[in-house]
C-alpha cells in the first residue's frame, strides 16, 4: 500500500480526532508521532484497496478451492497487519480470527466472514465519511473561487471501464467490485434509466449475482449511447 499525500485536501480538512468509529485515533496518532498528514493518508489508502476485501474473500470461500482459500488467508492476514497500524482493534481481531478458521468447516467459516465483513464496513464508512467532508472542503473552497463548472458525462473515461467491468462480470472474477467502484463517480450523478440501474448494478455485484450485473450493464451501455447521441457535437 504505497501512501500517498494530498496537499490540497488537507489544507481544507475538517479536524476528525476522536470521531472514528472503530477506530482508536489517539493510540494511532501516539504509533507514528501525531502526523495527522500521514494517518490520513494511510486512511485513504486502506479505504481505496482494502475496502471490497471481505467482498473478495466471500467469493473465493463460495469457490473453495484451495489456491482460494490461500488468496483468502493472505488478504486477511493484510488486512490484520494494517489494521493494527491504524488501531482498528475490532477489525484486526476479526481478521485474525478469519486466517485461523480458513481451514474449518464452512459454516464457522462464513460466521466469521460476517463478523470481519462488519468489523470492516464499520472502519470503511467511518473513512468514507471524512474522505467526504474533505471533497466537500475543498469544492466549496473551489467553488468560492469560481473554479467549479458542470460537466458532462466524460465518456471517454467511462467507456473502457464499462468494458473492464463486462469482462470481469463475463469471468465472475474476484475485482468486478473494485471496477465497479472505479466507474460509479463517473455515472453516480446520472438520473432516469441509468441511475436507477447503477443501484441494480451495485446490488448485482455485492450479492454476486453476476447473471442479473450483465443485464444491468448492458441497460446502462445502451442509456449512455442514447445520451451520447442527444448530446450537442
Amino acid at each position: 500500500m504505497a501512501l500517498t499525500e494530498n496537499k490540497e485536501t488537507e489544507e481544507f480538512s475538517p479536524d476528525f480526532h476522536g470521531k472514528l468509529l472503530g477506530i482508536d485515533v489517539t493510540e494511532a496518532l501516539e504509533r507514528i508521532n501525531c502526523n495527522q498528514r500521514l494517518f490520513r493518508s494511510m486512511l485513504f489508502e486502506f479505504y481505496d484497496d482494502y475496502a471490497t476485501a471481505a467482498h473478495t474473500i466471500r467469493i473465493a470461500l463460495a469457490r473453495n478451492r484451495e489456491d482460494d482459500v490461500v488468496s483468502a488467508g493472505h488478504l486477511a492476514h493484510t488486512v490484520k497487519g494494517i489494521a493494527g497500524t491504524i488501531s482498528a482493534k475490532r477489525l484486526f481481531d476479526a481478521a485474525l480470527a478469519m486466517e485461523k478458521v480458513l481451514n474449518q468447516p464452512s459454516e464457522v467459516r462464513l460466521i466469521m466472514l460476517d463478523e470481519f465483513e462488519s468489523a470492516l464496513d464499520q472502519v470503511i464508512k467511518s473513512i468514507g465519511t471524512m474522505k467526504q467532508q474533505d471533497e466537500e472542503a475543498v469544492a466549496s473552497v473551489k467553488k468560492s473561487d469560481n473554479h467549479v463548472v458542470e460537466t458532462p458525462l466524460d465518456l471517454e473515461k467511462i467507456y473502457p471501464l464499462m468494458e473492464e467491468l463486462a469482462q470481469r462480470i463475463k469471468g465472475k472474477e474476484f475485482e468486478t467490485l473494485e471496477t465497479f467502484i472505479k466507474l460509479k463517480p463517473f455515472i453516480s450523478g446520472a438520473s432516469g434509466e441509468v441511475g436507477k440501474e447503477l443501484k441494480y448494478l451495485e446490488e448485482q455485484i455485492n450479492n454476486i449475482d453476476f447473471e442479473g450485473a450483465e443485464r444491468s450493464l448492458m441497460i446502462i451501455a445502451k442509456s449512455l449511447g442514447d445520451y451520447m447521441k442527444e448530446s450537442p457535437t
